[in-house]
């Protein structure tokens, strides 16, 4: 993945500077998952906490929160694996069109 991002297509070498913090990104978001995935599985305090947080969003008061009340239960749709390769192409092409900003 590293790699990829680091070369990107062989017409765009103009953008060194982007392909190294889409490197540092992509894998910052990469190691991330995974720690906070690792802590969780098979954990009883994680069970309880996802069971929290999924009460407390299914509850939410729609006067004060109005957004996540009404998305509700879509908060909690799609298989991990699906929302990882998501988000993946969210990030991707967020960089494909986001030069970096000037030093």
């Amino acid at each position: 993945m590293a790699e990829a991002a680091a070369g990107g297509p062989e017409e765009d070498r103009g953008h060194a500077d982007r392909a190294a913090w889409a490197v540092d990104l992509l894998l910052h978001f990469a190691t991330s998952t995974a720690a906070e995935q690792s802590t969780r599985e098979g954990s009883a305090a994680g069970a309880d906490e996802d069971d929290a947080l999924t009460v407390a969003v299914l509850t939410a008061f729609p006067s004060t929160h109005p957004h996540v009340a009404a998305l509700g239960p879509e908060l909690f749709t799609g298989a991990g694996e699906a929302r990882m390769t998501w988000a993946f192409h969210v990030l991707i092409n967020g960089i494909l069109q986001t030069p970096r900003p000037a030093a």
